[in-house]
């Protein structure tokens, strides 16, 4: 194997003299590869290697209305930040919106209703505990340093986003089993039941680490 490399010169040379290597276009290759599975791996979890952009996506403007005159304060200011940051970023939204289309096309496809509650139930608890490195990257970022807020306030717009985001999640999957088992409509409570605990529980590990932090 090390010899390979000094073959393929010697020859290059021999056969070819004014030839030369095109090393940038190799590595600009080898980069695009990279760079390929990178956003591959993206679509299940966060990398770090991705730099994250801000995508206009027009048609989810209307749930972004600018809060005006009493609503315009450092109250509501993280609920907007974290629904605007969520809706316009691509990493968050991108892969809550597969998880959220795995969840609907694995409930649709299995026939068993236990089955698919469990479904519904886990995919809930997963697409939450996932929002909790939302949470990071919006909390200890630049918006903080702008505007400084008390980490209750920051708490409070983060926990209100999940409510909402929690609310759309578990509907879009009520909806998907109600199609399926309509006369077991009643199940679908359990969707909103396992998405309230769960926030509950992010929500009092996140304060609990910034105590920690305090200390």
């Amino acid at each position: 194997m090390v010899a390979l490399p000094v073959l393929i010169e010697f020859l290059v040379k021999k056969y070819k003299p004014g030839f030369l290597y095109p090393w940038e276009k190799m590595i600009a290759i080898e980069h695009r590869h990279h760079m390929n599975y990178y956003k591959f791996v993206n679509m299940f979890t966060d990398v770090k290697h991705l730099k994250e952009s801000a995508v206009r996506r027009s048609y989810l403007d209307i749930l972004l209305p600018v809060p005006k005159g009493s609503k315009f304060n450092s109250n509501a200011m993280y609920l907007f930040l974290f629904i605007r940051s969520f809706i316009r970023g691509r990493d968050a939204f991108n892969i809550i919106f597969r998880l959220v289309i795995i969840a609907v096309l694995l409930m649709v496809w299995l026939s068993y209703p236990l089955v698919t509650a469990i479904i519904g139930c886990l995919f809930v608890y997963i697409i939450l505990l996932q929002m909790t490195q939302f949470y990071s990257q919006q909390a200890y970022g630049l918006w903080p340093q702008v505007w400084p807020v008390p980490e209750e306030k920051v708490i409070k717009g983060y926990e209100q986003f999940l409510y909402r985001l929690m609310f759309v999640i578990c509907t879009v999957f009520a909806l998907t089993f109600i199609i399926k088992h309509m006369t077991l409509f009643y199940v679908v409570l359990i969707f909103y039941i396992v998405g309230l605990l769960t926030i509950r529980s992010i929500i009092k590990k996140l304060k609990y680490q910034e105590t920690l932090l305090r200390d």
